[in-house]
Order: C-alpha cells, then structure tokens, then sequence
C-alpha cells in the first residue's frame, strides 16, 4: 500500500512516502512541488491508480527525512488553488452510530463542506466561530478523486476526517441545516491509496484538563454502510457540471461515532483524538472557542 503525505518547511514542500505506519516516512525525489501536482503527472487517462503511481515513485529515489524539520503538514491532495478543491460529505449512511442501530432512511443526507481551505491539518485547532450555536465532532471515512483531462472522476484513495458541525443549529433551524456543515474540516496527514476497506475500527475520545470526559468507538468500512459506495459516487458525479479537470473531491462517507448523539459539549481548550487502529490513520485537534477568546480580550 501506498502511503502519501506532505509537509511544508521554511516554504519547501516535501513529498513523503511510506508503505505501511511501521516504517519510517521518507522525502520522494521527484521534481514536482506538491502531491497534487506529482498525483496529476502520474496517473493516466484510465489503469490502476495504485499501479501508476508505484512504477512512478519506482523512477525517482528517496532520502531519509529530518523529522526536526519534518514541517508542518498539509491535507492530502490539497491543490494550491483552493476552489480547485470540493469538500462536502454524506450522512446516515452506517447502520449503526455510537452502537446505536440508525433510523431507516430512503436516501442519504448530504451536505457542502466548503472548498480547499475549509480543510485543516490533523494536528491544528479547531475552530468553533463566534457566531456559532455549537460543535458536535464525528469519525469518517473521506475518499478522494481527482478529475482528470477527460472530466472523469478518478478515485485515488482515502483518509480519515472530523466532520465537525453545528447539530444545534441544525436542530433548532432545520430550514438553516446546510449551514451547519460549514465548519472547518481536520483531515488526518496520510493518503491511502487503495480501495475503502471493508471494516476498520475507530476510536474517538475528548479529554479535558487531562481527563477522558467522552470515548466512542464504532466500525467504518463498506460493510458496514447501508448505502453502498457506488451509489453514493453516482449520486455526487452524475451532476457533470462539476467535473472540472484537476478538482479534488474529498467526500465524507458518514459517521459511525458522533458526539451529538451522547448530547457532549465541547469545552474550550479539549482535545480531540480519532485514531482508526489497523490503518493508524489519526486526527488530533485543540479545540478554541472564539467566543471564549474575544470575552478574554474585551
């Protein structure tokens, strides 16, 4: 499997590679200045994607990476253009969340998360606004596409990410719910490029003043959703006029845990750990909560 990640030092990006968590990240030499571009030079008009990128990285070598100045990361696949890059993501698509069986729907919900710079870094803060009513947080899934010169979105892999949301807003203004999803968006450091696997266990738990306050764990993977992947792409991409060559999509695949479920509020200055344990995939963020923060400084 490979791994990709990417990180940025003194104003140099790096490109850094690993095939599985046990091994030691190393910096891909290659001539491109970031992932996506390495990603669009590599893959062609149709193949597998896996095998075009592994006999791409096979041409270039590697050197051992300074972890004192490993940088800070970027999300995966990020283009510098951020309205190259589409975040939304689906909802009541598991069976069960926090080991509850899910209400019976006909369709998935589905929301826009915002573009390229909605997305955050696995080890940033998390941001709730002053105008906000509240923030739940939930474990996902996200695939990746990039769309190529032919306008066809290409999957290219996928990585783990903190839906996190306003569910009070939503609750008390369910006319104001697409509003909801707008919040920024962690998405862990490590693109898998291989297909969604069929089971993977998450864990996901707040701590406060060093105290675990809240802990869920539940199962993502395809077979565990009651709607399955396929439909969920023809959903999304039937809609052609979005298929511009060189756009990202990064889709949440909805949630197995979710905070809003126990009724948790978050807390100014709690930390938040998702960690899915076979693929080591990890997002971890600080929670601020601006309105905090501006009644300290009035």
């Amino acid at each position: 499997m490979i791994r990709l990640s990417e990180a940025s030092t003194d104003g140099a990006t790096s490109i850094r590679i690993r095939s599985n968590p046990h091994e030691a990240t190393r910096t891909l030499l290659c001539t491109e200045h970031s992932m996506y571009e390495f990603v669009i030079n590599s893959i062609g008009e149709g193949g597998d994607i896996a095998e075009q990128l592994a006999e791409r990285i096979a041409t270039f070598g590697t050197a051992g990476m300074n972890l004192d100045r490993a940088g800070s990361d970027i999300p995966p696949l990020l283009p510098t253009a951020h309205c190259s890059a589409f975040v939304c993501s689906f909802g009541y698509t598991f069976n069960y969340i926090n080991g509850v069986l899910a209400p019976e729907r006909d369709a998935p919900d589905w929301y826009y998360k915002g573009h390229g710079a909605s997305l955050s870094s696995a080890t940033t803060t998390l941001v709730r606004p002053y105008y906000g009513s509240g923030m739940t947080i939930e474990g996902e899934h996200v695939a990746v596409y990039l769309v190529d010169r032919a306008g066809r979105p290409r999957y290219i892999g996928y990585s783990l990410a903190n839906d996190a949301s306003d569910a009070t807003l939503r609750h008390e203004k369910p006319s104001l719910s697409a509003l909801s999803k707008l919040y920024s968006t962690p998405i862990a450091r490590e693109l898998l490029v291989h297909p969604l696997p069929a089971s993977r266990e998450i864990t996901a738990n707040i701590i406060r003043d060093g105290n675990v306050i809240w802990e869920q764990t539940g199962l993502l993977g395809t077979d565990h959703m009651r709607f399955p992947l396929a439909d969920l792409e023809r959903l999304l991409f039937q809609h052609s006029h979005l298929l511009i060559p060189g756009m990202v999509f990064y889709v949440l695949l909805g949630a197995a845990i979710s905070s809003s479920k126990d009724w948790i509020e978050l807390t100014h200055g709690d930390r938040i750990v998702m960690k899915t344990s076979e693929d080591s995939l990890e997002v971890s963020s600080t929670f601020l909560d601006e309105a905090v923060i501006y009644s300290c400084c009035v």
